[in-house]
Order: C-alpha cells, then sequence, then structure tokens
C-alpha cells in the first residue's frame, strides 16, 4: 500500500471486473434446488429476506443452491430464481376439513314408531340444487306461484317464487337443495306462464378425500325429536341435505333436518 510523507495525489489500481454492482440492471438467472416454492416457473427475487419467504431456509440437501442464490442477491437485487422439480418434494395442497357442526331438526314429521332400528339419517352430497336464474319472467302472475322441480333421480328439493307489480317473475330462492338432481326442470303452479329458468346443480359438495359424518336419530311420540352427530365428516364445500329415512315396516313420514357446517377446507404441506 503507498504512503506519503507530504500532501500529494496517491494513484492506486483497483480490480472491480469480479464485483457484480448492487443496481437493478445486474440481472442474474439461476436454477436449483430449494425446500419449497413453485416449481419450473421463472419467479424474480429481489433480496435474500424475498429469497427466503418465497423458497424456504436452506438445510443439508439444497445449501448449495440456496448460498449461490444469496451469495448473488448480496451484490445485487434481481434474481430470477427457478426451483428445480426433485422427488420427495414439499407442495401445497388442500386438505378437506370442512364438517358438520350440528343438524338442525326443522319438522318433526309423524308416524315414528321403530327404535330399533332408528330411521337412517343420510347425509347426501351428490346432484344439490344450488341456484336458478330467471331467463323470462313471463305474464300474467297475480300472485306467487308454486315451485316444484322435476327430475327422475332427484328428490327433496324446495324454492319459493318471487313476483313483481307487472306480473313477472324475478326470481326464485331455494328453501331446500335435495339431492340426486342431474337433468332438473321447474314446474309453477298458478297465475301466469311464459316464465324460464336455467337451474345450476352441484354435483358434489364434499371434496375428493372428504369423510361422512355418523348421524342419529332420536325418537318421541311418533316424531323424530333431535338428531345426535358421532362424528362431523370432512371436505365439505358448502352444506349437505340430510335426508331422513324410516326403517323398513315403519309408516313415519314428514322430518326433515338441515346441516350446518363448521369450518373449510386449509392448506398444508405434504
Amino acid at each position: 500500500m503507498p504512503f506519503q510523507l507530504s500532501p500529494g495525489v496517491a494513484v492506486v489500481e483497483k480490480d472491480f471486473t469480479s464485483i457484480v454492482p448492487a443496481v437493478a440492471t445486474s440481472i442474474g438467472a439461476f436454477a436449483g434446488q430449494f425446500d419449497w416454492g413453485p416449481v419450473l416457473e421463472p419467479i424474480t427475487i429481489s433480496s435474500e429476506d424475498d429469497l427466503v419467504r418465497r423458497f424456504g431456509t436452506p438445510n443439508n440437501f439444497n445449501f448449495q443452491s440456496w448460498f449461490t442464490a444469496a451469495n448473488f442477491l448480496s451484490y445485487s437485487n434481481n434474481l430470477l430464481l427457478v426451483r428445480q422439480k426433485t422427488t420427495n418434494m414439499k407442495n401445497a395442497v388442500v386438505t378437506p376439513s370442512g364438517g358438520v357442526s350440528s343438524i338442525t331438526l326443522d319438522n318433526p314429521g309423524y308416524g315414528y314408531i321403530s327404535t330399533n332400528p332408528a330411521p337412517e339419517v343420510q347425509i347426501r352430497t351428490d346432484g344439490v340444487i344450488k341456484s336458478v336464474t330467471v331467463l323470462t319472467g313471463g305474464t300474467g302472475f297475480t300472485q306467487a306461484p308454486t315451485v316444484a322441480f322435476n327430475d327422475s333421480t332427484g328428490q327433496g328439493a324446495a324454492a319459493t317464487a318471487s313476483i313483481n307489480s307487472s306480473g313477472q317473475v324475478i326470481g326464485i330462492s331455494i328453501t331446500k337443495q335435495g339431492y340426486g338432481y342431474t337433468n332438473p326442470s321447474i314446474t309453477l303452479t298458478g297465475p301466469g306462464t311464459g316464465a324460464t329458468f336455467s337451474i345450476s346443480v352441484d354435483s358434489s359438495v364434499q371434496e375428493e378425500g372428504g369423510s361422512a359424518p355418523t348421524a342419529t336419530a332420536v325418537i318421541s311420540g311418533g316424531g323424530i325429536t333431535g338428531i345426535t352427530l358421532a362424528n362431523n365428516g370432512s371436505g365439505y364445500t358448502s352444506a349437505p341435505t340430510v335426508s331422513i329415512i324410516p326403517a323398513a315396516g315403519d309408516q313415519g313420514t314428514g322430518a326433515s333436518a338441515t346441516a350446518v357446517l363448521s369450518g373449510y377446507q386449509f392448506k398444508q404441506l405434504l
């Protein structure tokens, strides 16, 4: 290192060819192994904190890739990073968890006498009526008509119609979603004609991998007084339909209930 005994100008040469200036114009690209993050998708990383947030921390398996990227980011703030596809990778997945927290009894019905076995409580997830859209309101509806769903396989759905002052149907509100519907249509009973509709059916309100709840009906005085849940099930994206089936030889009828959901799907690493 040069030094001087009196004031003057010292000229020193330094080699900066191996240093990457910390400016956004210095762009790097790197593909490596990381603990998590998008796979085979270029992601722009601007700092080491960003690297940790998007691709995780270093470990015994990825430290070479991780520190290579971190070293570049100590000189620059623009690294295009790609996570390689390797064996035993971790990836974010959806795990079904929406369960039935309770079943509300809407109508106790009558004529139920068998307690051994008790009426069967089925939680149906297939062919649920999701919504009804009015395509044309028709004419001559001086009062709200009665709504009936027609389908060779579905049952249990119910709805109410709303009309305006011009005698047109302006909406259909679902009160019971039913189950088993594949190609439903609507029949209106009452004054008025010409209304047409589009019906949306959810083929299943339970995700793949979900489990069914177990429920038991409680009978007293010929009616169902309550429904007890043994387990809540999982994987429901919306409330399923509750169906109460009398035991063989039992003449009970009219009981209905509604499932109440608690909790929905969450994300975890598998």
